[in-house]
């Protein structure tokens, strides 16, 4: 199937997956598919009052999006395949939906990015490897935490002949009976709840993303918003900023500016577009975004992203008072949230009175 591009890589590891777990205890696999969950606690797995507290939040939208993705490829893509596979397809055509589904999350919460090299027999460039995503057992046993105390990798590429995987714990002694801990990245609780279904207290790596429609309360902004939209987006690209900003507590203020300058650009604002361009062209070790943030303008969309910040806040605030999070992994990723967007608010209040 995915020799004839039926299907990609991920849904066939996917497959086979489901396969191996319909065998049970005939499958080879046994021993490492009889540890691994059953259930699980991300977002998708999510109903009744859980599912309305995230329903309308980024990642409810993409815990939907991957149910019905999941949904559609099972019932579309996979058993439409199987009828073309004789008597192969008659075998694989006891894989069910919940076969197929448990193999999707548990891929979902447990692949790694490898080197293509290590899981096949191509050799690798030797330049740059190119890395896919694969399920890795052992690996696959450590919980995350931002202060990991191993470390892992693969040999350098001309070893990578034995497919070997180092793990090397960063303490030493390590004492019997110590848990080891590794690290997913840095990643946010919104994140960390969609994939794994857990978060972190204090999460330092905590996100809010903001989409330029955001804008769309603040009269004569909200309409620049949407003006030579194509133009912003490359422009922001050169800048090596994202249409969608992340915004962490980390985020250096001028950032956040810079994004919220540009989509507030109006089509007739000539000297806005010329300034942001020129800053653009310059090498990034030479660009003076004050040079940005003082042109035509600045202050009115300034004050369009305090306002705007300060009604995200109060919206997680007032669900937090009003007793909606019982969940305490939902309380803890809006938790996360609400003190992004409060660093953000008292860093645009300090610049504000700076002048």
């Amino acid at each position: 199937l995915k020799k004839r591009s039926v299907i990609d890589d991920r849904v066939a590891v996917c497959l086979f997956l489901a396969n191996e777990l319909r065998l049970q205890d005939a499958s080879a696999w046994e021993p490492y598919l009889s540890i691994l969950p059953t259930t699980f606690t991300t977002p998708l797995q999510y109903s009744g009052e859980q599912w309305e507290a995230v329903r309308a939040t980024q990642i409810g939208r993409v815990a939907a999006f991957t149910q019905k993705e999941i949904e559609y490829t099972y019932r579309n893509v996979i058993q439409t395949a199987f009828k073309t596979l004789g008597s192969i397809g008659a075998s694989l055509r006891l894989v069910t939906a919940e076969h197929y589904t448990r193999a999707h999350m548990l891929w979902w919460s447990r692949a790694f990015e490898v080197p293509s090299s290590f899981v096949t027999d191509v050799a690798p460039d030797t330049e740059q490897d190119v890395h896919v995503e694969a399920l890795v057992p052992v690996l696959d046993l450590f919980n995350h935490t931002n202060s990991p105390s191993v470390r892992w990798s693969f040999p350098a590429a001309a070893a990578l002949k034995d497919h070997c995987l180092q793990i090397c714990t960063r303490e030493n002694p390590v004492q019997r009976g110590q848990q080891l801990w590794n690290s997913y990245g840095r990643v946010s609780n919104g994140q960390l709840l969609l994939q794994y279904g857990f978060t972190l207290a204090d999460n330092e790596f905590d996100s809010v993303i903001l989409n330029p429609r955001g804008f769309g309360t603040e009269g004569a902004l909200s309409d620049h918003v949407q003006e030579n939209a194509n133009d912003k987006v490359k422009l922001l690209q050169t800048l090596q900023l994202d249409p969608m900003f992340t915004l962490q507590r980390s985020t250096p203020l001028a950032e956040v500016l810079l994004w919220t300058r540009i989509w507030c650009l109006a089509s007739t604002d000539t000297e806005g577009w010329s300034t942001a361009k020129a800053f653009a062209e310059q090498p990034p070790g030479e660009r003076d975004v004050k040079m940005v943030l003082s042109a035509a303008n600045d202050e009115q969309s300034v004050a369009a992203l305090g306002r705007w910040l300060q009604k995200l806040s109060a919206e997680l605030q007032h669900e937090e008072e009003a007793g909606d999070l019982h969940d305490t992994d939902l309380r803890m990723y809006k938790e996360g949230q609400w003190q992004v967007l409060q660093t953000a608010v008292k860093n645009l209040q300090d610049y504000e009175q700076q002048g």
